[in-house]
């Protein structure tokens, strides 16, 4: 992904993150002690937020930093902290072996779904 890309996705997921939120530009801009207008350029992917602005946008937001960063794919996000939550305590407590053994059944089980899903769309 090329370093634009990069601007243009976090600039998306700001907005994304904001209308779930309920929020006007404005609203977020003030929470964010940044411009409205500048604001929208990130959205847009016209400008280019520094680490310190997007922190301060997420913090407006009220999310995890990470989820402006989170991959979006075919609408959904794919970076869940909930279920990530879930996760740590099954596998805190595993050998290393173990982990990886959970982790290529998680990639099995999904390789199976994503292959249910392309018959069930035919």
């Amino acid at each position: 992904m090329r370093n634009d890309d990069v601007y243009a996705t976090v600039g998306k997921r700001i907005r994304e993150e904001r209308t779930k939120a309920g929020l006007t530009l404005e609203e977020l801009a003030e929470a964010s002690s940044i411009s409205p207008s500048f604001l929208a350029y990130i959205e847009y992917g016209k400008k280019k937020a520094s680490l310190v602005t997007i922190k301060k946008l997420a913090d407006g937001l009220r999310i995890p930093i990470a989820r402006l960063f989170a991959t979006v794919r075919q609408g959904r996000v794919f970076y869940d902290t909930k279920t990530l939550q879930k996760l740590i305590p099954i596998l805190r407590d595993r050998t290393p072996s173990d982990r990886e053994f959970i982790v290529r059944v998680v990639k099995d089980i999904s390789k199976r779904l994503s292959k249910r899903a392309t018959v069930n769309n035919r």
